[in-house]
Parts: structure tokens; sequence; C-alpha cells
């Protein structure tokens, strides 16, 4: 099949999913509360903003970005598979489709129900589409299966922690595996609001559900998953506790729009012991932290926010806000992370450079954090470009 012809078929597949009723968008969607453990609400929100960033318009979009270049489609890709979204997933395996190439797909153990309903979902479109996707499901420990998935392939993407990649990485290199290695390894994502922006009662409640909702979709998993709100500029006290409030009055609304899923339990119960080593550091430190529970969620202000961030936030159902009298002090705690902001949504105005100089992949308004565009750059290179082998014919004698 020609990559001309895949891209149109999965620009025909993407239009179907943005109707949520289309049997393809049921099937690819419809075990996954059960498997993945997510709300059915959050699945349908997630499914949604996945649709809105991977659109037939960006597919067209992308497709003239290209065009300027000679470009050759790699023709197997390995991908092993990111376990934490199903969206995620989704990514990892439509990417490199539409760049032309076959994908051999090793799902995580968790994730596999997810690998299956989208090979379903494809093959109820087109099964000349699903052909080009082979499963290849097996424990970690499985060295054989690892030399097969690997075999004859030109690119080798791994999705996951940055020990997993590593891992990864080593089992390949070790079976003498001579293509492009890609990893998608550990990033987080955070919200960056001014406190001009953030004391402005109507421009903060326009804004406080949007940001909610990119926490808590999913259960706050994942990369693009809004870790902490920071705030940058000088709040007095009672701004700042006026700021709290209007998110915990926001928050009341989210989590009955986006309730917690079946697996939530278990994450909280992680979430509350970073939470009590949060409160535990800034009792350290002299710094004043907060936690209020608003149903299922929780929100953790602290107005003097941590000197350096070895995490943006707690995650799960915790979303965290921070204080920062000024962008230098920001640069400082986010230090640990440069490079890897995989996403900060943004309000207000700030220094041009602030964000390049904190290494953010990603700037994006609240409420698009979890629906990245597909033709937007991935991790500081051109979209699918890790799955196309650009040609240079110029030839001067």
């Amino acid at each position: 099949m020609q990559t001309a012809q895949v891209s149109s078929l999965i620009s025909k597949y993407l239009h179907l999913l943005q109707d949520p009723s289309d049997p393809v968008t049921r099937t690819l969607t419809r075990d996954l509360p059960l498997t993945t453990g997510l709300h059915p609400l959050s699945v349908q929100a997630m499914t949604a903003a996945f649709a809105q960033g991977w659109s037939p318009a960006a597919v067209q979009r992308l497709d003239q970005l290209w065009q300027p270049f000679e470009t050759i489609p790699m023709q197997r890709v390995a991908v092993v598979a990111p376990t934490n979204v199903p969206a995620a997933l989704w990514q990892a395996v439509l990417g490199p489709l539409l760049a032309g190439a076959e994908v051999r797909l090793r799902p995580g153990s968790e994730d596999l129900h997810t690998a299956q309903q989208l090979i379903e979902s494809l093959a109820l479109f087109s099964p000349d589409l699903a052909a080009r996707v082979e499963l290849h499901a097996f424990a970690q420990a499985d060295q054989a299966h690892w030399s097969a998935l690997v075999e004859d392939c030109d690119v080798l993407a791994v999705h996951g922690s940055d020990q997993a990649v590593a891992a990864v990485f080593a089992l390949a290199a070790a079976r003498g595996f001579a293509g492009r290695m890609v990893g998608h390894g550990t990033l987080q994502s955070c919200a960056v609001v001014s406190a001009q922006y953030a004391t402005d009662q109507a421009l903060f409640a326009h804004i406080a559900p949007l940001l909610l909702g990119d926490a808590l979709m999913a259960d706050g998993r994942g990369c693009m998953s809004l870790r902490a709100i920071h705030v940058i500029g000088s709040l007095s006290p009672p701004a700042w506790q006026g700021l709290v409030d209007q998110l915990a009055h926001a928050l009341a609304k989210v989590v009955k729009q986006l309730p917690a899923g079946t697996m939530a339990h278990a994450i909280q119960a992680q979430a509350r012991l970073a939470v009590e080593e949060i409160e535990f550091a800034a009792a350290l430190q002299g710094r004043a932290a907060t936690v209020h529970s608003v149903g299922d969620a929780r929100l953790l202000a602290q107005q003097d926010g941590p000197v350096r961030c070895s995490e943006l936030g707690p995650a799960a159902r915790v979303l965290a806000v921070y204080g920062y009298p000024s962008e230098n002090e920001w640069l400082q705690a986010v230090a640990p992370w440069r490079n890897r902001l995989g996403v900060v949504a943004v309000a207000g105005s700030f220094a041009p450079d602030l964000f390049d100089r904190a290494g953010v992949h990603r700037l994006c308004a609240p409420g698009q954090m979890q629906a990245p565009p597909l033709d937007r750059a991935a991790e500081g290179r051109l979209p699918l470009s890790d799955y196309l082998r650009v040609v240079d014919r110029r030839i001067s004698l």
C-alpha cells in the first residue's frame, strides 16, 4: 500500500473518531473502563481530546509540512507502547502508520486489551490498514520474542520511564539491532499563570475549570497531565487565599464531570504519601502547605513553592498550586526538569525566552494539554521525523 493511500485511510479513520457513537469509535473504547480502570466519562473526554488533536485537518497540515522535502518512510517500526494512557498507545501506533511504515506492536502487560481494541477498530474500518499492525504480546523476560520484535526493523520506538527505555535499548543492542532507536522517556507537565492573571477573578474563573480538566482527565496519568499550577509574581496572603478558594470551587464541579475510576483508590494511596512528603518538606523549610479535599480529589496549596522540584507535583488526583515571586525563582525550581517539561499551559505575559530557558517542549492554552495536535513538534523533533528518512540527492562533480 502506498504512503498516500495509508495517509488517506488514516485521515478517514480519524474523521470517524470525531463521532463517539460511530461503531469504529465504540470498538476502540468499548472495554476501556473495565480494562484500564478509568471512569467512562474520563474515557469519553480522553477520546474527544485525542480526536481534536489528531484530526483530518491536522493530517493535511502535516502533509504540507513535509511537502518541501523528499522523504522515504521506514519500512518497519517496532513499538514498545506506553501503558499509562490509552490515547498515548493510539498515538504511538498511528504515528508510524501515518508515516507509511508497518508496525510491530509490543503493548505493556496492562494494556494488551487497549492494543487489541485499536486493531479491532482499525479492522472494522479497513482490514488492509489493520493488517499493517502486528501484535507481539510477550513477557518482559522472554528473550526470544525480543529478538523477533526487532528483527528486520528500521526503527525501535520505546515509550516508558527513562529506566525502561534504557533497558529495552540494551536488549536490542545485545541482539545486534542496527536501526534507529527512539526513546520517549520521563516527562512532566505543569501550568504557569501570572499573578496578574490569577488575581483577575473573571479571567481566572474561565481558565480554572480548563486547567482542572487537564489535571483530572485519565486520573492524572501520563506525561501530558497537569501536575501543578505555578503562579509567578507577588500575591498578598488574601489574594493567594482567593485564588485557592476559586480553584476549590471549580474543582467541586470538575470532579463530577471527570470522576475517579476504579483504580483511583490505589493511585490515591500513592498520592497521599506524596502529599505527606511535600507537607513534611515544607515544614522543614518553614513554609506553609495546605491541603483541601474536594470530593475524590485534593488541592495542595503552597504560596512559597519548593526551591527545587524533584517532582512538579504529586500527580494522581492531586493538583499542586505553588507560588513563585519571580521568573528566575521559578526557573530555579524547575531546573531539575530542564528539557523534560513535556507541556506547559500558559496564562499571562512572561519574558519572551522564559520557556526556552526552561527547556519546554510544547506550550499551549489551558484546557489543551491533553489534546496535542498531530502536526506539533514532539519532544523537540518534527512530527513523524522518527519514522521517515529525509533524502538529499544533490550531486556535484
